[in-house]
């Protein structure tokens, strides 16, 4: 069941994102810019790279990279590869929004961004790369959690055990 609904999941943010990405640009591609909220402005730009502007035209690379990736990540969550919910839920995110970047990739040749802070410097980006953003952020906040609570367990355990072993002698 939990597949059915993760996959479900991950369909339905990758339908969004690639509305969101015609919406783009059918009304502001022909404009180019548009104010949207305040330190938000929608700016059309037609990404061939990564984040950053890291790799520009290397779309093939991106596009076997991600989908070799998106395999794994597939894999992983319809096997139920993932013991936390929160890991598997992060997990998903990042899927939706890299499945989301391939399609533009594959058939566009590039990833249409449009969201740009006014009010700090920071790449213009798209409703895929915050699945993929707030999906890492999930996953690492969880990751790191997780081994401080391993570590905690560890030394609790180690305490105990040479507590035993000091109450035997």
């Amino acid at each position: 069941m939990l597949q059915a609904v993760t996959f479900a999941v991950i369909a339905l943010l990758t339908v969004i994102d690639q509305i969101t990405k015609y919406i783009v640009v059918l009304y502001l591609k022909p404009v180019g810019t548009a104010d949207f909220i305040p330190g938000v402005r929608l700016n059309y730009l037609e990404n061939t790279g990564a984040a950053f502007g890291s790799l520009t035209g290397s779309t093939v690379l991106l596009s076997v990279v991600t989908a070799v990736v998106l395999v794994a990540l597939l894999a992983a969550l319809g096997k139920k590869a993932f013991d936390s919910k929160i890991l598997h839920w992060g997990v998903a995110l990042i899927t939706a929004g890299g499945i989301g970047n391939l399609i533009d990739r594959v058939f566009k040749g590039y990833v249409t961004d449009f969201f740009e802070f006014t009010f700090v410097k920071f790449p213009v980006f798209n409703v895929a790369d915050c699945l993929i953003t707030v999906g890492a952020v999930i996953s690492i906040i969880y990751l790191v959690y997780d081994i401080f609570a391993s570590l905690k367990k560890e030394k609790a355990e180690k305490a105990e055990k040479a507590e035993k072993e000091n109450g035997n002698d």
